[in-house]
């Protein structure tokens, strides 16, 4: 895992010369491909000295095991999001661009692999409450929005839950709208009563706007993040290694 600090920056930095860039450069697969290597296999893989060999085969199927879960949870986000990027792209090439159509699905790969691979293994309240250190206000919105949405998902299942053990099936009648509106009711009501009931448990505790945090070390797989970054920035500035433009 990244520290947080480094991958805010490292992120802003990349989707910044990305985003902004007329061509694809050779050096953003650079942070890329660093980026998956340590989601997958962790930073130093294969260094590991144990014991005996069977401890060495134990670790090695965990090891194997672990990095086939990560890539599949980086590939599964990638293709979520892909779903809207190809649209974009498409219209670009329906549109008599195919160029830019190729760049735009190229640059916002980049940038989603980037994101997923190195936020893959960070929880999002983790991260909303992390980003408290370096915006506070957009910290907690983004903390009890996410808190708030955990809820009112639980809220809808347990309703739904409800609607099948009544043997309730949802046809195209008065009745289904009636009843859809009526989810729709208990769950605004729902959230209500969740939001009074979380304020007066922060005031009672004396909440004062403040999360305490582990202190995150920094490690080489950081700095050298942030290096791979630096560099992209620089040879977009210098205009060097053009693959696509």
């Amino acid at each position: 895992m990244f520290n947080t600090s480094v991958t805010f920056l490292s992120l802003a930095v990349f989707s910044l010369f990305v985003a902004l860039s007329r061509e694809v450069n050779l050096a953003f697969f650079l942070p890329v491909c660093f980026a998956f290597f340590v989601a997958i296999f962790g930073f130093g893989v294969g260094f590991c000295v144990c014991e005996n060999a069977c401890e060495t085969s134990q670790k090695t199927k965990k090891t194997a095991k672990t990095a086939k879960k990560t890539l599949f949870a980086i590939a599964k986000r990638i293709f979520v999001a892909n779903l809207f990027v190809v649209c974009f792209a498409a219209s670009a090439y329906f549109f008599g661009e195919p160029r830019r159509a190729i760049l735009i699905f190229l640059r916002a790969n980049l940038l989603i692999a980037f994101a997923a691979a190195i936020f893959v293994n960070s929880d999002a309240f983790r991260l909303a409450s992390m980003t408290t250190k370096h915006f506070k206000k957009l910290g907690f919105l983004l903390f009890f929005s996410l808190k708030f949405i955990e809820i009112l998902k639980n809220e809808f299942a347990k309703r739904q839950k409800t609607l099948k053990a009544r043997g309730f099936s949802p046809k195209t009648n008065k009745f289904t709208l009636k009843t859809e509106a009526n989810l729709v009711g208990i769950l605004l009501t729902a959230s209500l009563f969740h939001a009074e009931t979380l304020n007066k448990a922060l005031k009672i505790r004396g909440f004062q706007m403040k999360f305490y945090h582990e202190k995150e070390r920094f490690y080489t797989h950081d700095f050298v993040l942030f290096l791979l970054v630096f560099l992209v920035a620089l040879l977009q500035i210098c205009g060097f290694a053009v693959w696509f433009s």
